[in-house]
């Protein structure tokens, strides 16, 4: 081989290896961090209401979340929880409001289903959580930030997800990497790669959380709604695109610990509301019906707008 080939071949190699930079999360390291961070990564299943101009309607949805408490509460995207936004711009707008109710939470594969409520929603950060009302004696690991560093340009990260019921809730993982550092509105870190679920944790090689992913806006349009181009973007995670004014972006895990904290508190007043809300029995009901009693079901439509507009 003469000179100028073996050139020709080194930069070859040089070029790769910089398009496709080594991991520095290893398989093994991978595979450890599917087994022991899969458990915190559940399925939440609700019914939601769409009301769009005058018509409602109505579908059964699943979104991921990832246990934030031990007690069962439920960190998930708020986008998923219900709210009004206005679509469109200068030639027009469209309001569209959504309602969930009915929340339950599947860990792993399991057949058991646990009903929750709506505790809280953080509308800065995106994250809502829904709370279990009754575990049952289950013992669940909760979602930790202890000792982790703050992520790193360059850095390698891992994010666990789940696959639907038609493929038995299989968990999975994919990688990311963190490519920048955003400051305003605050701290945050942009990201590049497989992973991009909303309302999950990415890990580190040591399997430590670093941060959540969410959905996170620099400001309204002037017409002060969203317009459709950015809400197909939050649709698709747009915002990594240069000059977006929305998208998905690494929260560090300082910020979601405190918002964790609120949110239990929230929680618990929510859980208590729900009880003394159906703590009475079906023939007390059924008894007060004249008095202008509401059934099971109208107290259970009741409940969740409630714990909705908390």
């Amino acid at each position: 081989m003469g000179k100028l080939g073996f050139i020709v071949l080194a930069a070859a190699a040089v070029a790769a290896s910089l398009a496709a930079p080594s991991l520095a999360v290893d398989g093994a390291a991978c595979k450890e961090i599917l087994a022991s961070k899969s458990p915190l990564i559940v399925t939440v299943k609700f019914v939601l209401k769409a009301d769009v101009r005058g018509q409602t309607m109505e579908s059964n949805q699943e979104a991921l979340g990832v246990v934030a408490d031990e007690s069962g509460l439920i960190m998930l995207a708020s986008g998923n929880l219900g709210g009004t936004r206005r679509v469109g711009g200068r030639g027009g707008s469209m309001e569209i409001k959504t309602a969930p109710s009915d929340f339950k939470v599947i860990f792993g594969n399991e057949t058991d289903e646990y009903e929750a409520v709506l505790a809280a929603k953080d509308s800065k950060l995106n994250l809502g959580f829904v709370q279990i009302k009754d575990l049952k004696g289950k013992k669940i690991q909760a979602l930790k930030f202890d000792g982790a560093a703050d992520p790193q340009i360059g850095q390698e990260l891992v994010g666990v997800m789940r696959y639907g019921r038609g493929f038995d809730y299989a968990p999975h993982f994919a990688m990311t990497m963190v490519s920048g550092e955003i400051k305003m509105p605050r701290q945050m870190w942009a990201l590049t790669g497989d992973f991009g679920t909303v309302g999950l944790p990415a890990f580190d090689a040591s399997g430590k959380a670093v941060g959540v992913l969410a959905v996170q806006d620099a400001g309204e349009s002037e017409e002060g709604g969203m317009n459709l181009d950015r809400m197909i973007g939050n649709l698709f995670g747009g915002g990594r695109a240069a000059g977006g004014n929305s998208g998905v972006f690494l929260l560090p895990g300082k910020t979601i610990a405190a918002t964790i904290e609120l949110a239990k508190k929230q929680a618990a007043e929510a859980l208590q509301k729900a009880k003394e809300e159906g703590g009475s029995k079906p023939e007390e009901k059924k008894e007060g019906e004249d008095k202008g009693g509401k059934d099971e079901g109208g107290e259970e439509h009741k409940r969740e707008g409630k714990e909705e507009r908390a």
